[in-house]
């Protein structure tokens, strides 16, 4: 698959880039903060995968999350709208958002439940647009059990039944299992919820 991810800093993201390129996919891994370049446009990829978001810890109402907030969902749709414009030239393609768990941020993830909701408003919008041409677009979200930091397992004490931890590379592979799979778009506009455990119960 020709394959373009969104967002090279955050370590997930590029993690991921490199198992999909070890397992021969073609991979482009660009940075959100990137203007979208001619190059991406043109290309004809088979799969566009909006990495992980991580905004810094700042109150909803600063200034600078606002700012930050509005420049990745601008960033966000202007990436959406060209990949979206060659895989409406072949009929076919696969867009793929990834959020973690919004309650994750027990644990001391970096999580934004006010983006996670955004998106995926976004994605039932745009698989309704999409869908007619063979396009699908669904959000994964990264749950309870999902090994981002070995060391935080303690963290997890929040959780009814403690879930089983899944390491990262079980998870890549099943993205690229799931988008392999859905190529003729059979799902979409779904949030698709990885997770081995349970939810809490705060």
């Amino acid at each position: 698959m020709d394959i373009l991810i969104i967002g090279s800093k955050i370590p997930l993201n590029s993690e991921l880039a490199q198992y999909l390129i070890s397992k021969k996919h073609k991979v482009q891994l660009v940075d959100i903060d990137e203007d979208i370049e001619q190059e991406y446009a043109n290309c004809e990829y088979d799969l566009l995968i909006n990495g992980i978001v991580q905004f810094k810890n700042l109150g909803l109402e600063s200034e600078e999350f606002i700012s930050e907030f509005q420049s990745y969902s601008k960033k966000i749709f202007e990436y959406s709208q060209a990949i979206v414009k060659q895989m409406i030239r072949k009929k076919s393609g696969n867009i793929l958002f990834l959020e973690r768990y919004e309650v994750l941020r027990y644990t001391g993830e970096v999580v934004n439940p006010i983006w996670n909701n955004a998106i995926i408003s976004f994605v039932k919008s745009l698989s309704k647009e999409a869908s007619s041409f063979g396009i699908a677009v669904n959000v994964m979200t990264l749950g309870a059990g999902i090994n981002f930091t070995k060391e935080k397992k303690k963290d997890f004490k929040i959780f009814s039944l403690k879930p089983k931890r899944i390491d990262l590379d079980d998870i890549y592979e099943y993205i690229e299992n799931f988008a392999d799979a859905n190529s003729k778009g059979i799902i979409s506009g779904q949030n698709i919820e990885l997770s081995p455990g349970t939810e809490t119960s705060i």
